[in-house]
């Protein structure tokens, strides 16, 4: 199961149906209150997507906040900011990628792999 959270429309339902595409099941949420909700609800979750930018809450916040409840959950952040300046403040180490906004099939899948351990189509 796959959290995928971000404010704009186009974006979360496009990221939707890329991660559908790829065999995953997908909560897909557009703020960080329901992502939270969504991530205390759901039985299994192996990978949070979210937005660096989200209003009202930052992305970084969120997923510390998620791992609180999910430690080591994979987090992939997403975000038309530079690497820089999306995953400043992170704390060191952790399981978590960044991919800049816009991202081709194969950057996702290449961060996929890193991040579960084994590509997308060898999961089920």
């Amino acid at each position: 199961m796959v959290l995928v959270v971000d404010d704009e429309p186009l974006v979360l339902k496009t990221a939707q149906r890329i991660f559908e595409f790829r065999g995953f099941e997908v909560l897909a949420t557009s703020d960080g209150p329901s992502a939270l909700a969504a991530s205390r609800s759901a039985k299994r979750l192996d990978l949070l997507v979210t937005d660096v930018c989200l209003p009202g809450e930052d992305g970084r916040l969120l997923a510390m906040e998620i791992r609180e409840t999910r430690p080591g959950l994979p987090v992939l952040f997403i975000s038309g900011l530079t690497s820089g300046a999306a995953t400043q403040g992170l704390p060191p180490g952790g399981t978590w990628a960044f991919l800049a906004k816009p991202f081709t099939g194969r950057e996702l899948d290449a961060h996929l792999a890193t991040l579960l351990g084994a590509p997308p189509s060898r999961r089920g």
